[in-house]
């Protein structure tokens, strides 16, 4: 543990720093009219330069402070497949004590359990209203907070969601991402190390090409803010961070 880790524990991993195949933009040279015409249902984005804005969130997220402060409230935790059917309730503290180990080769997806949104927000609020939301957001969207935690090496595989930002707070993410067209086609049930890894043999498109379509490689660490659009594939997960 250090103090970069604000007491989570930190392994190392092959993973920390591989190269970033999307655009990388410090968010305070972009403007929105930029945003909109660049990036908005057009290609993805990390956003860079925004860590401060949630130093008073980050430290609420601590090990010991969030523990202390939530560590006997139920949580509610989903397989780390594609498809996240099965469903486990359990605290929070039992999770960062008893789930949180290294993701295993031999260990599926659908045999790992992970924490990744199925929040109550109204339960959850007095911590969430700390939370700065990133920019280019328009007044009158719908904005619904997911929160979560992940081991070290854990994450789930390619599953399709709408647009939206992921943001890490502690720590660092790897991503892959595949645009709409034309579909993988993968195992659901393949880990996000063995993706990681390139253990996962049948993630193809159908376009019949018969190409290995994985994606592109996405890094963020702590601050660090990705934003994909509405029908994109994303797979991954936690780097070297872990309970």
């Amino acid at each position: 543990r250090g103090g970069g880790s604000y007491g989570w524990l930190r392994y190392p991993s092959a993973f920390d720093a591989p190269a970033c195949t999307v655009d990388r933009v410090r968010a305070a040279d972009l403007s929105y009219r930029t945003f909109t015409r660049t990036y908005k249902n057009r290609k993805p984005v990390i956003l860079t330069g925004l860590g401060d804005r949630n130093v008073a969130f980050r430290r609420l997220s601590s090990r010991d402070r969030l523990l202390a402060a939530w560590g006997d409230t139920p949580i509610v935790l989903s397989t780390a497949n594609t498809h996240s059917y099965d469903k486990h309730t359990t605290t929070l503290r039992e999770y960062v004590t008893q789930h949180m180990l290294p993701q295993r080769l031999d260990v599926s997806g659908d045999q790992t359990l992970y924490w990744f949104g199925d929040n109550n927000v109204t339960e959850w609020a007095p911590h969430f209203k700390y939370y700065t939301p990133p920019p280019f957001i328009p007044a009158s969207a719908a904005v619904a907070l997911s929160f979560g935690i992940g081991g070290p090496h854990s994450g789930v595989p390619l599953h399709i969601h709408g647009a939206g930002f992921s943001e890490t707070i502690i720590g660092r993410k790897r991503w892959w991402l595949s645009p709409p067209k034309p579909k993988p086609i993968f195992n659901p049930n393949a880990t996000a190390l063995e993706w990681a890894l390139g253990h996962e043999p049948t993630a193809r498109s159908d376009d019949g090409s018969g190409e290995d379509d994985r994606g592109g490689g996405v890094s963020a660490g702590a601050g660090g803010v990705g934003r994909t659009d509405r029908g994109f594939g994303s797979g991954g997960g936690g780097g070297g961070g872990g309970g």
